[in-house]
């Protein structure tokens, strides 16, 4: 351990554990106290337009303003933002896995056609 309580790092970047094995690290934004919007966006699975559209909407949480071009967002108010704003019938299921009735036509694939 070093003195400031946290495990030793490698030049490669890996933490090792108590016996000296290579530990690989967290991810970033598991220990991160705010999320930038590249971080919003793979949390939520959405694209970046999308996820600068979500930042402009009301009640969304104020953003730290580190410098001119860097914002940064305190990730436990994002995650309750969220959470508030879900529309939780999105996720109901329809059934075992099977599609709605007329999906399958509408996203079903039509034989190619040779040109002549």
């Amino acid at each position: 351990m070093t003195p400031d309580g946290m495990p030793p790092v490698t030049s490669s970047g890996l933490g090792l554990s108590r016996s000296g094995e290579p530990v690989p690290a967290r991810a970033a934004t598991e220990q991160s106290v705010y999320w930038g919007i590249a971080d919003i966006e793979y949390q939520c699975r959405i694209s970046r337009s999308t996820a600068w559209r979500l930042v402009r909407r009301e009640g969304f949480p104020a953003p730290v303003v580190l410098t001119r071009r860097c914002l940064m967002w305190p990730r436990d108010e994002v995650v309750d933002f969220i959470e508030r704003h879900r529309d939780p019938t999105h996720y109901v299921s329809t059934g075992a896995g099977k599609p709605e009735p007329g999906l399958a036509r509408a996203f079903s694939s039509r034989p190619i056609g040779r040109r002549s």
